[in-house]
């Protein structure tokens, strides 16, 4: 068992992890009532979405391919784990889509955020950061009259703001590619304790030193807990599970171990 104190919470968490597990039970040690299930990928309690967590996400027994505990049993996540979560991103559009989904899923759960995808992706241009960056109150208000889109005029006004921000940042560094991969050289990261002791976060020192210089530049809804997440995403941090098929098929010559 493993224990961690969230930064910025005074409230502790007791971490129980099978292996490099991406299902977390959190269990409140503050006194207050009730165990709290959390799913790595989109940090909010497993339980709303009703996933029965059992080991036999863990038995390779289990039919191939196998996967990351946290994507079992839904058709929608095993499309994104198979073929997005970890691949290495190094296009500005792909960037830009991928922020906006993580900015969007704050409060919301990932598979909420998936199956909205291609609704943000009429409302948003194709994720055009160029242009997103030009959008006029009209065009906010369209975006919230839409049917089925996330009904959050904060969210969707930081989104507008956030392209002018992310066109900055391409235009200092010739690329946001660039500058997202210069924090690691361009390298990969497999954390060794992640890997080999079963250690599971949803922040790390990296995430917050990335999430200070975005806010500093002006970017909204991209916290710690956010960027993580994101990093995960784009394959900046190879979180996959070892078991997983995509865990080695993601390392390269680019992989670091740290």
């Amino acid at each position: 068992m493993k224990k961690v104190t969230k930064s910025g919470d005074r409230r502790r968490f007791f971490c129980v992890a099978f292996g490099a597990v991406s299902l977390v039970v959190w269990a409140c040690a503050s006194g207050e009532k009730g165990v709290i299930l959390q799913c790595r990928r989109c940090n909010m309690p497993a339980a709303r979405e009703k996933r029965d967590i059992t080991m036999t996400a863990y038995n390779h027994t289990t039919p191939s391919p196998t996967r990351c505990p946290w994507c079992a049993g839904n058709e929608a996540y095993y499309a994104y784990h198979d073929t997005e979560w970890g691949t290495p991103v190094h296009d500005d559009r792909l960037h830009f889509e991928l922020l906006v989904l993580e900015s969007m899923s704050c409060g919301l759960s990932w598979l909420l955020v998936l199956k909205k995808r291609e609704i943000m992706r009429a409302c948003f241009d194709n994720f055009e950061p160029a242009k997103v960056a030009a959008y006029t109150a009209a065009r906010v208000e369209r975006i919230m009259a839409t049917p089925g889109m996330i009904k959050s005029q904060r969210k969707i006004e930081a989104v507008i703001h956030n392209a002018r921000v992310f066109l900055d940042i391409a235009s200092e560094w010739g690329s946001f590619d660039r500058y997202m991969w210069s924090f690691t050289q361009g390298k990969t990261l497999v954390y060794r304790s992640h890997r080999d002791e079963g250690l599971v976060e949803t922040r790390n020192d990296l995430s917050d030193r990335m999430a200070r210089d975005l806010k500093k530049r002006g970017f909204k809804y991209m916290g710690s807990v956010i960027l993580y997440s994101h990093l995960q995403g784009i394959g900046v941090i190879n979180d996959h599970h070892p078991s997983c098929f995509r865990y080695r098929q993601l390392l390269g010559p680019d992989t670091v171990v740290v």
